[in-house]
């Protein structure tokens, strides 16, 4: 865990300090104009980040706070510590616990305004779910779902604010529409792919798919709730905008895991054992370049009229990162992109 970390930021994660460590005025603009996600964990994250400072430990914490929420409401839907726990040793999930970006609170806010519709605590069913419409634009794939598979009308308030957003979001669609960095989704088998994605460990990977096939004999709400949001995103990156990509459908995992083990329980404790020992083994891995030691190695040997060029424009954020706290990131440069010409 404290290999995870403590690692360097990778280009996202220090796209996300960088942008929450400017001035709360400059970040909604920054977000529309740069991003494709909306600004409520940024502000979050700003907020973080004053009180506890921009260091990998400081910064990661609360995405592993929200991870820990995503434990809590997992128990709460399932009523059962080892479907919590299973959920909670995901190492998948946990990758995303120990990141630096807005996926982990994506997760919590949509399974809290689940928990709480289904407590009837409506106000706070509607916090939840503006928040996390709010949070990221896939959020909406889970709450008009959600919505239509309950029909209800109790969640208009969260409907209404969360619609606030929408035209900004359609601007950040409208540039992926432009000639963004994902693929298409391509083939029959992309739902294989992602169940790896979401395992990472081919036995984990075998017991989820028995655990799908099992519980589609008999589907519940819950189940539909996470399969229904990737369905829809791959028809989107078919028919229109490529945007399928697992981490903006994290809600879909814990949904998953819960619906089956609920159906399934006695399964628990051997999709408990075997995340158990896929989450010792990531946690034994470095996921993230080293960055902030090359950083600092250059920043020893470079010379007053040398200046820095990243080979790939991908890292220049996390480098540009690392090189505030020598004082030589005015002397930064990076190659562009074909077609770029600023």
């Amino acid at each position: 865990m404290w290999s995870l970390l403590t690692q360097s930021y990778w280009r996202d994660e220090a796209f996300s300090v960088l942008l929450a460590s400017r001035k709360l005025e400059e970040i909604f603009s920054l977000v529309v104009n740069f991003d494709h996600t909306p600004p409520l964990f940024y502000y979050l994250q700003h907020g973080w980040i004053s009180v506890f400072g921009s260091g990998e430990v400081a910064v990661r914490s609360l995405s592993l706070l929200f991870h820990l929420l995503i434990v809590y409401f997992v128990y709460k839907l399932s009523r059962s510590r080892l479907v919590a726990l299973t959920v909670g040793l995901n190492p998948w999930l946990w990758q995303y616990a120990l990141e630096a970006r807005h996926y982990s609170a994506f997760g919590a806010l949509v399974l809290a305004g689940i928990y709480f519709y289904q407590a009837k605590k409506f106000r706070l069913s509607n916090a939840c779910w503006a928040a996390a419409l709010w949070t990221h634009n896939f959020a909406w794939l889970y709450f008009l779902t959600f919505a239509v598979l309950n029909r209800t009308k109790k969640l208009l308030p969260a409907l209404l604010v969360g619609a606030a957003w929408l035209p900004f979001a359609w601007q950040q669609i409208s540039r992926l529409n432009q000639g963004g960095w994902l693929g298409s989704s391509t083939g029959w088998m992309w739902w294989w792919d992602s169940l790896k994605v979401f395992t990472i460990n081919p036995l984990l990977t075998w017991l989820l798919l028995g655990l799908l096939v099992s519980t589609l004999v008999r589907p519940t709400k819950l189940l539909l709730l996470a399969l229904l949001p990737p369905l829809l995103a791959y028809i989107v990156s078919r028919l229109w905008v490529p945007v399928y990509l697992e981490r903006y459908l994290l809600p879909t995992l814990p949904l998953l895991i819960a619906a089956g083990l609920l159906v399934f329980r006695r399964a628990a404790v051997i999709f408990g054992l075997v995340s158990a020992l896929a989450f010792i083994q990531v946690n034994q891995q470095i996921t993230k370049p080293a960055m902030r030691q090359a950083v600092a190695t250059i920043a020893l040997k470079i010379k007053s009229e040398e200046i820095i060029i990243t080979q790939q424009p991908i890292n220049y954020l996390e480098t540009y990162y690392y090189l505030q706290s020598t004082g030589n990131q005015d002397r930064l440069y990076s190659y562009l992109y074909p077609g770029e010409d600023q």
